[in-house]
């Protein structure tokens, strides 16, 4: 078990609530997910209110057998959380493409990922591939998922919805939920912001979170696919008394758990990473 400090990508002291990250390695020779929070802006008083930074979260999951993909990962996060905080989630995932676009070079086999970037104060996420995005809202005990996934599977269930082909043309789509439609270092980016988070080919996701929200948590599949919503939704009803950090913690350990109890041949196994950005007090 590992923690992340997210402390480590904040650029300077702040007095938001504390996150919660967490993240566990599994059964993968390779720690290839990378999370990061940053706060831009001094905190100033105006008047008798007192402002503070705004937040950048970000959570990127590596893929391939690249030896560089741990290390561009790890900054392609920290560079996106720089970026949501300053200049918004869209500026965020652009700064994240930037890294590892200038590590592939010419190398069409070079290091990748998918993420998600979140710009806290703004409430805007953006995202490419299968990493999702929820609200928590302690009021009514709601844990909304706003972001939906780039990957095959998905495409063949919204294609099926609409009635569009087939099943027996499309297969399963559940043996396609690993192969992703869109990637850091691959995408295109909505020309305007995109509220209507279908999956793409070729687009990354854009969607504005709901203001009164206590908290938003960030996954990557290692997590949500091994857990179902309801199980996520007692997780974190269960332990957000206890603070960010505790639901982070929770998560995964709860999708480790919940793997190890599936027959092997349907396990993830995969790294497991949860980042948690308290709005309000939670835990207070």
């Amino acid at each position: 078990m590992s923690l992340i400090d997210p402390m480590d990508r904040v650029l300077h002291p702040v007095r938001h609530p504390r996150p919660g990250v967490w993240s566990d390695q599994g059964p993968r020779p390779r720690q290839q997910d990378a999370a990061a929070v940053a706060v831009a802006g001094l905190d100033r008083r105006v008047g008798a209110l007192m402002t503070y930074g705004h937040r950048g979260a970000a959570l990127m999951d590596g893929f391939g057998g690249h030896p560089a993909v741990e290390e561009v990962t790890q900054r392609a996060a920290r560079r996106a959380a720089e970026a949501a905080a300053a200049r918004g989630a869209l500026a965020g995932l652009a700064a994240a493409a930037e890294v590892v676009r200038a590590a592939e070079g010419e190398d069409d086999d070079g290091p990748d990922c998918v993420g998600a970037v979140v710009a806290v104060e703004q409430r805007q996420a953006a995202w490419t591939g299968d990493v999702r995005v929820y609200t928590w809202r302690r009021a009514d005990h709601t844990l909304t998922l706003h972001t939906a996934d780039h990957t095959e599977g998905a495409a063949i269930r919204a294609r099926l919805a609409d009635g569009t082909a087939a099943g027996e043309q499309l297969g399963d789509p559940a043996e396609y939920d690993h192969v992703i439609t869109t990637s850091i270092g691959c995408h295109t980016a909505p020309e305007t912001p995109e509220t209507d988070p279908r999956p793409s080919q070729d687009r990354a996701g854009w969607v504005m979170l709901p203001g009164d929200c206590d908290a938003i948590i960030l996954t990557c599949d290692g997590v949500h696919d091994a857990l179902t919503h309801e199980d996520m939704w007692g997780t974190v009803l269960t332990c957000e008394k206890y603070g960010a950090e505790a639901v982070a913690r929770a998560l995964v350990e709860d999708a480790r758990a919940a793997d190890a109890a599936r027959d092997p041949e349907h396990r993830v196994d995969d790294n497991a990473t949860c980042v948690v950005i308290p709005i309000g007090p939670i835990g207070a």
